[in-house]
């Protein structure tokens, strides 16, 4: 998965000193000097150009600590709604505590080194911070309270727009292999430098009688990725964020080996695609960092007639469209509904005196987050029936196939902006789903 930091050039328009306004959040505890900074600029990802635009006023640079440039700082370990600093020296920390009393009332990081989750139960990585409050519990350790803070804390005003879209060439294009006319590839266990095969063989079930693997089993989603996020006097007016023009290859193909009759039931989840950076920028010192992650659900239920070998399954290509959420004041969450076009090809090899019924899932979810903002998630389900039947008597094996495919999605704000409560929330809502499809049947004669 590639990683994404973009450098911006700052463009400074204008500065001035003001206080927020009453209706800020943060007017009764700041008294903070607001910039304004505009910029644009092109970036290249793994052959994919990435634009950034933006135009904000907010919270000057100065009152921003980033962690990563303080120098002596070994370390931070998160406690909740604080987090315990730890210095080289009792000189590096006296001198972090002076560049706090002097101007910093923000902390946040650039890398995954430093950041720190805030509050119970928190499992994202929160890396923009309100210094409440900070006192030196040893030599060379600093105890801070903090705040998450939302980008409606930081800006007053803001318009800020990514997305990816079109090929690029740079170094790294050479360097990993990158075609360049490939969107961003997510997938699960599946080969990113062509986003069209299987990485390894996942392993389902196995004991002394029979063994079920999902030997080609993948999923690759190709995509363009984009985010845009406005807010006027502080309050969040609308944002979006997903995936354009979304591309599926997948194979659902099933090793079957039984050495006697036997039925099975599997339900499985896999952490196969952990959390992911995919993009990082920051609109001056603010960062934005869009992050995905693929739980994988495998299902299955098999019924084994005899001893043999088979290998079944269906193959399928897919076009998703646009798949997005977005929010607004007045309307709240909208999904845009895709139109999905899809293409099966069933797969079969084994024995003729093969015979088994079985009903298989391969369900990813796929989980994009934006840091103190919101959380997309879409659950694509993709389940398939097979009958094998094997005939010795006309030296054939045959599979009878269908397949029904399932979308689900849903989202979250990840803080609760001033205004907006984060039981705001939209779905689960399926926003397709294909119905039963009868595939061709295929025979071999093994």
């Amino acid at each position: 998965m590639m990683r994404l930091v973009l450098v911006v050039a700052l463009a400074w328009a204008a500065s001035a000193t003001a206080v927020f306004a009453d209706e800020s959040p943060l007017t009764a505890r700041l008294n903070v000097t607001m910039e304004h900074r505009a910029n644009t600029l092109q970036s290249c990802a793994g052959g994919r150009k990435v634009h950034l635009a933006y135009d904000v006023y907010g919270v000057a640079e100065r009152h921003f600590v980033v962690l990563d440039d303080v120098d002596g700082l070994a370390g931070v370990e998160c406690l909740g709604s604080a987090a315990v600093l730890g210095f080289t020296s009792p000189a590096a920390l006296r001198a972090f505590v002076a560049t706090l009393e002097q101007d910093g009332q923000f902390i946040t990081t650039r890398s995954d080194r430093f950041m720190c989750a805030t509050g119970e139960g928190e499992t994202g990585k929160h890396f923009l911070h309100h210094v409440r409050a900070f006192q030196a519990i040893d030599p060379v350790k600093l105890e801070v309270a903090v705040d998450k803070v939302s980008y409606n804390d930081i800006f007053q005003n803001a318009n800020v727009s990514m997305r990816s879209s079109g090929p690029c060439e740079d170094e790294s294009t050479h360097m990993l292999g990158h075609e360049l006319s490939r969107k961003i590839c997510l997938g699960v266990n599946v080969d990113q430098s062509s986003c069209e095969s299987a990485k390894q063989s996942i392993p389902i079930y196995s004991n002394q009688f029979v063994s079920l693997s999902c030997s080609d089993c993948f999923l690759g989603f190709e995509s363009d990725v984009f985010f845009d996020l406005s807010i006027h006097w502080f309050r969040l007016e609308n944002l979006a964020g997903g995936f354009r023009d979304m591309d599926i290859n997948g194979d659902l193909t099933f090793e079957m080996d039984a050495t006697t009759s036997w039925s099975t039931g599997v339900d499985r989840t896999l952490n196969v695609v952990p959390q992911t950076a995919l993009v990082d920028f920051h609109v001056g010192p603010v960062p934005f960092r869009m992050t995905f992650a693929i739980p994988l659900r495998v299902t299955a239920d098999a019924s084994f007639f005899a001893s043999a070998t088979a290998r079944a399954g269906v193959q399928v290509v897919a076009n998703l469209g646009d798949m997005y959420i977005e929010w607004d004041r007045k309307n709240h969450w909208r999904h845009v509904t895709p139109s999905p076009k899809m293409t099966y090809t069933p797969v079969l090899s084994g024995e003729a005196n093969f015979n088994s019924h079985a009903d298989f899932a391969l369900i990813p979810s796929v989980v994009a987050k934006i840091d103190n903002v919101f959380t997309y998630q879409m659950t694509l389900t993709p389940k398939v029936n097979l009958n094998v039947k094997g005939d010795t008597t006309s030296k054939q094996v045959c599979l009878d196939s269908d397949a029904d495919v399932n979308l689900v999605s849903e989202a979250q704000f990840n803080i609760d902006f001033w205004h907006i409560h984060k039981s705001d929330t939209f779905g689960p809502k399926t926003i397709y789903d294909s119905g039963d499809k009868k595939l061709l049947q295929k025979c071999i004669h093994p």
